[in-house]
């Protein structure tokens, strides 16, 4: 069971990596989402507070790199959705909330700037998903899709050269984000990947640079792809960090159930 945070009170902006967001909590609560299609938008626009280039669904990330098409033998998009944790199982304060919405200006900046690591931007049908928010804004989020298969050794070193490499600024609203990934190998599942997406925002009424980040884990089981990610809080003066030790403990708990899924 993940502990929720302490509180941090105030209007929390959305800040995530291909699809992570820390945003006030509304106490709504949602059905786990099936992605036929990219769902677009822009970012918000306006100051530091109001809005970020990184909002983004991550289908994105869970599915882009070595995705496939679905055979008969794989799991149903039904059968993934109940290996999905609900809001009981995240421990008290959480509550379960919608899957970001795509942010357009990331992932136009991604094919722009770093093409090479463009494909984590990309968003498969079939992917199911949760999100659930703790009281802070810091938000965690669950998902998995079907027919995907693993990337090479050469292909996932060349990705993760890509990611690394990849550093993006984005003007929007009198404010300046510089997004930098941090990725590696994970020993995890079939193939793991762990990084983050650091957002350093900055204007002309902040001097310091304020940095948010994205934690994601990737990882393959069989043919289903399991994205879990976590985002911190800033609520405009004040950030809170997620735990990355609950990001681990959740991302455990979902491979375990896939992996009792595919090999039984």
């Amino acid at each position: 069971m993940i502990s929720a945070p302490s509180v941090v009170r105030g209007s929390l902006v959305v800040l995530a990596l291909l699809g992570g967001a820390a945003c006030s909590s509304s106490g709504d609560t949602s059905a786990s989402t099936t992605s036929a299609s990219t769902t677009e938008g822009s970012a918000t626009e306006g100051s530091v507070t109001e809005g970020s280039v990184t909002e983004t669904t991550a289908n994105d990330a869970s599915t882009g790199p070595g995705a496939g098409d679905q055979d008969s033998s794989s799991p149903s998009a039904a059968e993934l959705e109940a290996m999905l944790p609900d809001a009981s199982e995240m421990g008290d304060g959480f509550v379960e909330v919608p899957v970001n919405p795509t942010a357009e200006p990331l992932r136009r900046a991604m094919a722009d700037e770093c093409p090479d690591a463009a494909m984590v931007t990309e968003t498969i049908d079939g992917t199911v998903g949760r999100a659930f928010e703790a009281e802070d804004g810091t938000r965690l989020t669950v998902e998995l899709v079907a027919g995907v298969e693993p990337l090479s050794e050469a292909e996932e070193s060349e990705l993760l050269d890509a990611l690394n490499g990849c550093h993006i600024v984005i003007e929007q609203g009198g404010v300046t984000h510089s997004l930098r990934f941090s990725a590696g190998s994970e020993d995890l599942g079939d193939q793991g990947v762990r990084g983050a997406l650091t957002d350093s925002m900055s204007s002309a009424e902040v001097v310091e640079p304020i940095g948010v980040n994205t934690y994601f884990v990737r990882v393959v089981v069989g043919d289903v792809a399991i994205l879990v990610r976590g985002a911190d809080s800033f609520d405009g003066v004040e950030r809170q960090q997620l735990a990355t030790s609950d990001l681990m403990e959740l991302a455990g708990e979902v491979i375990a159930r896939v992996e009792a899924l595919v090999e039984g």
